[in-house]
């Protein structure tokens, strides 16, 4: 079975092959990915609880939890993080549900950054 933490590393995994193979939606939308999972796995630890029945939060309430839920975080760098999960998140509908929007190497590179420095921080904190 796998874990969150192991979705996140896959979808990491794949978002980097995307980008180097010059898939720029995908690679978008895998960095996203990551993200949403490293931090669900982080609530998860944390016993945090979810109204929906399959056990993960809701893609627009994760801001929020990143905010209220992950303590051990300072607040500056919850902010940061909560910022971080709204640009990819955006930038994941972008990529996967606006096709006549122009989603290219940049923007790619972007939400590789952005998930790296995310999961850096989750990481950085244990």
């Amino acid at each position: 079975m796998e874990t969150w933490k192991d979705l996140s590393t896959d979808s990491r995994d794949a978002a980097q092959h995307l980008l180097t193979e010059g898939r720029w939606r995908s690679s978008v939308s895998r960095s996203y990915y990551a993200a949403y999972a490293a931090v669900t796995a982080e609530l998860v630890a944390r016993k945090v609880t979810f109204p929906l029945a399959r056990g993960n939060p809701d893609h627009h309430s994760l801001p929020k939890n990143i905010r209220e839920d992950l303590t051990r975080i300072p607040i500056t760098r919850r902010r940061d993080l909560s910022h971080i999960i709204l640009r990819l998140r955006a930038a994941r509908i972008e990529a996967d549900y606006m096709p006549v929007s122009t989603v290219g190497r940049d923007q790619a590179v972007e939400a590789m950054r952005d998930m790296k420095r995310l999961l850096w921080v989750l990481e950085d904190r244990k």
